[in-house]
This record gives structure tokens, C-alpha cells and sequence, in this order.
């Protein structure tokens, strides 16, 4: 049982690790609330019986229901109480008696981990989910139904009404109907100390086969956002207000030439000419050196930003005669450094494959170089995360 809670508690923390990549937008406490009522049959585990008489002599019915909560894409947890009975089969002497039958309840804390979030591509609309569940709760031993007739001990020695420390691990399969409405089926096994149905085994145990109905409440379902690295924030912001500070002497220097134009009209062939040349020299300032910057082990160009290799694309093709240069770096504090030399290819084969399918750039007026973390272009370790493209 030991194995069994440290495995699930890897997968707790590999899941929140996982979780890290993104932002979930929409989750106060009243959201993602649910309910749900389930039937199914308990087949004890601990017995003499052989699977000829499995059905009849240890299996029986199963009623429960469950409130919880889903807090995220990957984690959950509910309350769940269940009861009906247990039977458990001997074979004394070689005799073939009737099982041993006895009532119970139980109330259980279980902890969710949805394994396709948890392990695959977090999705919030899937058809379909499969959780992994631990428990730990109360079982209460309501009595035996045949004791004294069927095995002749007296009731107190065989247990009678006891208290128990029930554990579970389950999967659970969602079959999402509408986004209310839940079809589940559930296998889980439950483990129990050997007194509760008098097994001589070392350990007692019996499985849940369930089939459920489970209403979730408003508000439903969650809205999911990449989380943006404070470092890489930081950074692009850095670049903004460089660039706004280009655009603000260029536009100073613009505005100077205007006004000496009006003030002599002998130089304002020479002044249209200089103010030519500063709006070209404001173009070439904005887009001569434009970076791409990544998040840790990403090679794709995100959606923000394809506007920037455009710009370079379309610059091109205003300068037939110019060419471009990329240089990829990655940064040194993650990954070793044949990871981050391969790392570097792609970002840079990625690029040139935008601009040449994508914009018809001709492969010949393209060249990159892949530095991986050999060379670090800045001093913060999480700025060398970035591709530079030089247009010339």
C-alpha cells in the first residue's frame, strides 16, 4: 500500500509540474462543483472460493454516491459514501457452506488525477477523460446477516460492529454527454483489515465494478492560457521601449526637417531629401535587428509573434537586394548543451521555413547559424532563449 501512495503522489506532483505551462482563467470556488449517483456490484477478494462460484457466493450489490469538486484541468477530489454487503466464501473441513454475509457503509476521501492532462496535452473539451484515484475513509461494520446460524460462533468474537479504516485506488473512464452531464464507469480496489470478514489471508480486500450519473454545476468547464515567463515578460518589454524610443527620435528628427523646410525655400530640396532619408533610416531602425524569443524547450514560432518574421518578409520584398541573417541561442542553465545545439537548429530551420513556404523568400538571400548556449548574447541566463534576425 506504500508503493501504491507514492506512485499516486508522483503523479500528484509530476501532474502540478505539468500544470505549470499554463493559466487556468476561470476557477473560483463556487465553479466546477458535481454530483453523482452510482450502482454497481462488490466481489470480495480474501476468500476460499474459486472462480466457478465467484458471481454467487462473494459478489454483491453496490449503491454509492459522490459530491465533489474539480479545481483544474489535471486535480479533483470528492466525498463519496457507498454501502450494501460482503460476502466472504469458506470451505471448512471441505465443507461447502454458505458465505459468510456482513453489512456495511462507508465514507471515503478520494483525491482525482486526470491522466490524459496529467501525462498527454492539456484539453478542456475532450469527449472522453480517464482519472486515477486514491482514497483513504471510515468503514463501518454493520453486523453479520448469518453468523451464529451458518458457522455456530457467537457474534462479539466474530467482529460484530466495528469501526475500519478503508483505503482505494480506482480509474474512473467520463463519458461527457453535454457539459453537464457525465456518464462514468469506475473499477476501483478497496483494501480493509483481516478481522472484518475473518479471512485467514494476509491482507483483505474486494473490488468495485460501478456505472454512474454525475451533474456537474454551474459554472462548468475551464478557460486555459500559456503562462508567460516573468523573465521573458521583462524582456519583450525592454524591447518595446526601445523600439518606441526609436520611433520617437526618428519622429523628433522628422519634425525638425519639416520645420527648417518652411524657413528657407533655397534649402528645401536638400531638407525633402534628408527627410527622405530619415523616414527610410526610422523603417530600417524598427526592423534591421528583430528578435524571436521562446519559452524553455520550444522550438515554434508563436502566433504573436509571426507579425515579426512578416515584417521581415515584406521588407525583403520592398528590397529586392537585401538578405537575411539568423542567428538561434539557447540559454545555458537548461538542457545540456548537444540538447540546446539541436534546440538552436530547429528555431533557425524554423524561421526559414516560414519565410521561404510561407512568403516565397528565396532560400539563397537566407543564412542562419545555430550558436546553442555556447554563446551567450545577454547577460540574464533567460533572455539567451531567442532567435535574432538581422535583415542587410
Amino acid at each position: 500500500m506504500r508503493k501504491i501512495l507514492l506512485a499516486f503522489i508522483g503523479l500528484l506532483a509530476f501532474g502540478y509540474a505539468n500544470a505549470q505551462e499554463y493559466a487556468v482563467k476561470q476557477n473560483k470556488f463556487k465553479d466546477n462543483w458535481f454530483l453523482e449517483a452510482k450502482v454497481g456490484a462488490s466481489m470480495f477478494m480474501a476468500s476460499d472460493w474459486n472462480f466457478d462460484s465467484a458471481l454467487k457466493d462473494v459478489t454483491s450489490p453496490y449503491v454509492g454516491l459522490s459530491f465533489g469538486k474539480y479545481f483544474n484541468p489535471i486535480f479533483g477530489a470528492r466525498i463519496e459514501v457507498g454501502a450494501w454487503q460482503l460476502k466472504n466464501k469458506f470451505n471448512e473441513q471441505g465443507l461447502d457452506i454458505d458465505p459468510l454475509k456482513a453489512n456495511f457503509i462507508q465514507t471515503n476521501l478520494d483525491f482525482m488525477f486526470n491522466l490524459l492532462n496529467g501525462f498527454g496535452k492539456m484539453k478542456v473539451d475532450r469527449k472522453f477523460d480517464l482519472y486515477g484515484i486514491m482514497g483513504v475513509g471510515y468503514m463501518r461494520h454493520l453486523g453479520y446477516v448469518n453468523g451464529v446460524e451458518d458457522y455456530g460462533f457467537e457474534t462479539n468474537k466474530m467482529g460484530g460492529s466495528r469501526n475500519y479504516v478503508n483505503t482505494k485506488v480506482a480509474l474512473q473512464g467520463q463519458f461527457h454527454v453535454s457539459q453537464a452531464v457525465d456518464i462514468n464507469l469506475e473499477l476501483s480496489g478497496n483494501f480493509l483489515s483481516t478481522s472484518f470478514m475473518q479471512s485467514s489471508r494476509k491482507f483483505n480486500g474486494y473490488i468495485n465494478a460501478m456505472a454512474g450519473v454525475a451533474y456537474k454545476f454551474k459554472k462548468r468547464g475551464f478557460e486555459l492560457g500559456e503562462v508567460v515567463e516573468p523573465g521573458l515578460v521583462a524582456s519583450l518589454n525592454d524591447e518595446i521601449n526601445k523600439q518606441r524610443g526609436i520611433v520617437a527620435d526618428n519622429e523628433r528628427e522628422i519634425n525638425d526637417l519639416r520645420n527648417q523646410l518652411k524657413d528657407s525655400r533655397e534649402e528645401n530640396a536638400m531638407l525633402n531629401e534628408k527627410l527622405t532619408e530619415a523616414e527610410k533610416n526610422k523603417g530600417e531602425k524598427l526592423h534591421n535587428e528583430t528578435v524571436i524569443t521562446y519559452r524553455i524547450g520550444k522550438t515554434d514560432v508563436s502566433k504573436e509573434q509571426l507579425v515579426t518574421i512578416y515584417n521581415v518578409a515584406q521588407m525583403l520584398k520592398d528590397n529586392p537586394d537585401a538578405t537575411v541573417e539568423i542567428k538561434a541561442y539557447a540559454d545555458a542553465k537548461t538542457g545540456s548543451a548537444k540538447r540546446n545545439k539541436y534546440l538552436t537548429e530547429k528555431r533557425a530551420d524554423t524561421i526559414v521555413k516560414i519565410l521561404t513556404e510561407n512568403y516565397g523568400i528565396d532560400e539563397n538571400r537566407i543564412s542562419s547559424t545555430a550558436y546553442g548556449s555556447d554563446n551567450q548574447i545577454y547577460d540574464n541566463n533567460d533572455w539567451n532563449r531567442v532567435a535574432v534576425i538581422i535583415v542587410k
